[in-house]
């Protein structure tokens, strides 16, 4: 089967400068053999800031079946043309048997666990450690590490 022949489900959403330009776009969808299947009301709106120097715009949508070579064609018809500021074409989602995904295992509460020991987080001391060392005896204790370090 030929790639033209083939339609897929398209939005057309866009924003004019006039409302009058919402004839050109028309023309335009039939020009291209796009079958429009719904309309959302164009309504005139305060744009958050200024595209191509205006302030104002008439935005509207479009749900439509075209062939993906047309939405093509289009797009780039609406990109020159200077009374459409923007238009956006999107492929609404699938709707249908969604896949069923393994779940996550949750948390439960009443599984019991057996607390960490906090022997294991303590760090081992030498038995014979008496809490302080006078300068002398620490000397003579890192020389006896060096000495034992050098045997290995």
């Amino acid at each position: 089967m030929e790639a033209s022949l083939i339609k897929n489900k398209y939005e057309i959403s866009y924003l004019l400068k006039e409302e009058s330009a919402l004839a050109t776009l028309e023309a335009l969808l039939r020009q291209y053999g796009v079958e429009v299947s719904n309309r959302g009301a164009v309504a005139e709106m305060r744009l958050a800031y200024p595209i191509k120097k205006q302030q104002q715009a008439w935005f509207g949508y479009v749900q439509c079946e075209a062939a993906a070579d047309a939405i093509e064609k289009i797009m780039e018809s609406l990109k020159l043309n200077p009374a459409i500021l923007r238009a956006m074409v999107i492929t609404p989602p699938a709707t249908g048997v969604r896949e069923e995904r393994p779940r996550q295992k949750k948390f439960n509460p009443e599984l019991k666990t057996e607390p960490i020991s906090n022997e294991a987080s303590e760090v081992s001391r030498p038995k014979s450690f008496s809490g302080t060392l006078s300068n002398e005896a620490l000397k003579e204790q890192l020389a006896a590490l060096e000495g034992d370090a050098k045997k290995l």
